[in-house]
């Protein structure tokens, strides 16, 4: 099909866009985000700011894997149901291209985001002790993780809004 070239060549540009630019990109992104937020006004917003941008660099390789899972997902859909009419489509290929295409990626994101989560325990950990030391409480320690996670989740989202636009732009275009 003559269509399914440009959107190959298109998700492996847009893929590859994604691994070179967010090493730079992600950590401004959660810099400005989190300049521009409420949270620096108390303590546990401030702290969840900080940590936010220390951890920016750890973040990021959580981040672009889970985008180029959404690319896959998008691109798949598009393969599956956007050149062939809904008469013609077989469930069990369906399914089929789903594991293969996007599962075992979704596979390797799901492991890659838990080894992550069990190297940076330790610092967390460490983290907690001194912010405990420094008279959070339990509560504090909870709403400051709840802020931090809630600004990595903003540029998550940002992030992924924005990687919609531009692929679906490009599919429209195709």
């Amino acid at each position: 099909n003559a269509e399914i070239q440009p959107l190959y060549f298109t998700l492996t540009l847009l893929i590859t866009l994604q691994l070179s630019s967010s090493r730079g990109l992600f950590p401004w992104a959660i810099f400005m985000l989190t300049k521009y937020l409420p949270t620096n006004k108390t303590a546990i917003g401030g702290t969840a700011q900080k940590q936010a941008i220390a951890n920016s660099a750890r973040i990021t390789t959580t981040i672009v894997p889970l985008l180029i899972v959404q690319t896959l997902l998008v691109g798949l859909y598009e393969l599956l149901f956007g050149f062939t009419s809904p008469n013609q489509i077989n469930i069990q290929n369906v399914v089929v291209s789903f594991i293969v295409y996007v599962g075992a990626p979704l596979i390797l994101v799901i492991a890659n985001i838990i080894s992550l989560t069990m190297l940076n325990g330790r610092q967390q950990i460490k983290n907690l002790v001194q912010l405990t030391q420094l008279g959070f409480t339990k509560l504090d320690l909870l709403k400051e993780r709840l802020s931090e996670n809630l600004i990595i989740f903003a540029v998550l989202l940002v992030a992924s809004v924005f990687n919609s636009l531009i692929l679906f732009t490009i599919l429209a275009l195709i």
